[in-house]
């Protein structure tokens, strides 16, 4: 077994360059080479408590284990595309933060490996939605034999993949405007408490939206392009409504309320999750989207920054990314 641990110094980065070179060199082709890629702030930082565990978990003769600590935003990201290809499978530890920045990187490279995820975040809607093992010994032990895994579709909004919804709208911006120590100190009441606030104070935002089967044009104050049960912590769909395999999207599009009555039926019918015997939205399946507005539309991609379009197209790779769970 060999064990590499980084920082992310330009020396340690060119560092990791000659190492990666070195293992192919020196090791039997047979012997699994593995990137293990974490955020040690995510969450309340308690992944600095197991990492013992996880080296300890691929300690053996068949692997070659390189750690990797990120210390800023899109720095897995960066990682992953400059030595992913070198490894035969990446694991992640982080938050779905940390998640995105490394399908971003798999897409990028083109990575067919499996991955690993290690949830540590505040909310972790990801690690929710496929059932992951939540015990860390069982979850390590599965990623050791591989026999639990699920291929997964992966959207793209314009040059930014997502993992599990890509949404507009100031309670949508809630993620990643909350400060990383409130989130940590306070876990989902965080997003509670920020998403209430948001609500008060909504934008009208008109939009032409195209998609599959048709095109809608109204104002709207929310949407929400989604490839999972769980955002921001709430369970909006039910089991037997979507898949996480299949091509397509689960869209909401909720109307801007034209007044506090109508914001509270709204309310009562997103907690309800009655999305389609309602005139408050529209929810429609699509594999594709286009849409349009006359102002710039601020976009949060899996909880983080997604970037601020007038045009926004959409797509879904069917069972882009297979994933140990």
């Amino acid at each position: 077994m060999t064990i590499i641990i980084l920082s992310t110094t330009t020396k340690c980065v060119r560092f990791c360059k000659y190492i990666a070179i070195a293992i192919d060199i020196v090791y039997d082709i047979s012997m699994k080479k593995i990137l293990f890629v974490y955020n040690p702030v995510a969450g309340k930082g308690n992944i600095k408590n197991k990492l013992s565990k996880i080296i300890e978990a691929f300690s053996s003769d068949e692997n070659t284990l390189i750690t990797y600590a990120t210390k800023a935003n899109n720095d897995a990201y960066h990682h992953i595309v400059q030595f992913g290809q070198q490894f035969d499978r990446i694991i992640c530890s982080g938050g779905d933060g940390t998640l995105n920045e490394t399908i971003n990187a798999c897409m990028e490279i083109a990575y067919k490996g499996k991955l690993g995820y290690i949830p540590t975040g505040t909310v972790n809607d990801f690690s929710k939605s496929i059932k992951m093992e939540t015990n860390l010994d069982r979850l390590l032990d599965n990623f050791n034999t591989e026999i639990h895994f699920q291929s997964i579709d992966v959207g793209k909004l314009n040059e930014r993949y997502f993992v599990y919804v890509a949404a507009f709208g100031s309670v949508s911006e809630v993620s990643y405007s909350t400060p990383q120590n409130t989130k940590n100190s306070i876990g989902k009441v965080a997003y509670i408490l920020e998403g209430l606030k948001k609500l008060t104070r909504q934008d009208k935002i008109h939009m032409r939206i195209e998609y599959d089967d048709g095109i809608i044009e109204d104002d709207f104050c929310l949407g929400l392009i989604t490839n999972s049960l769980f955002i921001g912590g709430m369970n909006f769909f039910k089991e037997d409504e979507i898949s996480l395999d299949d091509g397509y999207f689960e869209c909401i599009f909720i109307k801007y309320p034209k007044g506090p009555i109508t914001l509270n039926q709204t309310l009562f019918d997103i907690t309800t999750r009655n999305f389609e015997n309602t005139d408050k939205m529209y929810a429609f399946k699509t594999k594709t989207l286009r849409i349009t507005s006359k102002k710039k539309i601020k976009w949060t991609v899996d909880g983080e920054y997604g970037g601020t379009y007038k045009d926004a197209t959409i797509t879904n790779y069917q069972k882009a990314i297979t994933i140990l769970k």
